[in-house]
């Protein structure tokens, strides 16, 4: 299991920094959680692109970020 911090700034309210938890339990699937635990949604590398796969829909500029932070982790620019 690995586990991820992501900072996310939304673009409406930039006043708005917002901490969630980026968990891999499977390998090439990653789970989106608030600081209070709730689950918000899937997200995998799909054709090279990362993609939301499941849960309640988050920004397209969420999702990118999420796949930035994976990328760099894991060594990938």
């Amino acid at each position: 299991m690995v586990e991820l911090t992501l900072n996310f700034k939304y673009p409406s309210n930039p006043l708005c920094n917002c901490t969630y938890k980026l968990i891999q339990f499977e390998l090439g699937v990653w789970t989106l959680f608030s600081l209070k635990g709730v689950q918000i949604g899937n997200f995998a590398k799909v054709n090279g692109a990362w993609e939301q796969i499941g849960g309640r829909q988050v920004l397209d500029e969420m999702v990118m970020q999420i796949g930035k932070l994976i990328d760099k982790t894991n060594g990938i620019k």
